[in-house]
């Protein structure tokens, strides 16, 4: 599995809505999307991390050029304070106390 890590900034104010936008069900219509994560951090709450992970590298780049995916990202950045940090690369899952998440 491949995937990305995003740190995001914005105002408190738009958390909400950034919320509800990571929520999109177009999501899971996406060629080779696994699943996301959207973290609020508890000590920023100008702050979230988000994770999205594809079946390989790429289905996760035929994404990021997808046309609908740049809407759904021009929406997601309007609620932004600065442009997102972003980590790609190649997801290993650990097992944890009720064993590996399905994946």
């Amino acid at each position: 599995m491949f995937g990305t890590v995003g740190h995001l900034r914005f105002d408190p104010a738009n958390r909400n809505e950034l919320h509800e936008q990571m929520q999109d069900d177009a999501y899971l219509s996406v060629e080779g999307y696994r699943w996301g994560q959207f973290l609020l951090d508890e000590n920023d709450p100008g702050h979230a991390v988000i994770v999205a992970v594809f079946d390989d590298r790429a289905t996760c780049f035929k994404n990021a050029d997808d046309p609908a995916q740049d809407e759904r990202y021009q929406r997601m950045r309007s609620l932004l304070s600065e442009d997102p940090s972003w980590t790609d690369g190649e997801w290993s899952i650990s097992a944890g106390r009720n064993g590996a998440p399905n994946t």
